[in-house]
């Protein structure tokens, strides 16, 4: 059954299509739609977002292993929190980031979804690969 919720003034968090880690994205406001046929996928899922302090909408598909996870602005995490703060680089204004796992490791989420449980914090949306989704 295809279900869509809409979400005001909110934080998510994805993985990353490059190598697997956790980001984060302020909006002003979210669309996630589920269970939507998308290529080959039945079960995709499709996020319209506009990012705060920008006019015009953008969004994306998540298909195969989805993870996405809706949290209210107020309650957003540093990720810096969950994987360390960067360490300065060897030139001006650039900083680096030391990667924790290997691309793509399932611990990225799972230290994640374990930051939130620590913390009390109750998602607005959260969708894991295990296909669940709970609202």
């Amino acid at each position: 059954m295809d279900t869509t919720k809409t979400y005001r003034n909110c934080t998510f968090y994805r993985s990353s299509d490059f190598i697997g880690n956790i980001i984060r994205q302020d909006c002003r406001d979210l669309t996630v739609s589920t269970e939507q046929q998308y290529a080959q996928y039945k079960d995709a899922v499709k996020v319209e977002y506009t990012p705060k302090g920008a006019r015009k909408q953008r969004g994306f598909w998540l298909t195969y292993k989805p993870f996405l996870v809706v949290l209210d602005t107020k309650d957003a995490i540093d990720l810096a929190a969950i994987l360390g703060d960067p360490e300065p680089g060897g030139s001006p204004d650039v900083s680096v980031q030391v990667s924790q796992y290997s691309s793509f490791d399932d611990r990225w989420e799972t230290d994640f979804l374990d930051a939130l449980e620590s913390r009390n914090i109750q998602p607005l949306f959260q969708l894991h690969p295990e296909y669940s989704v709970e609202a």
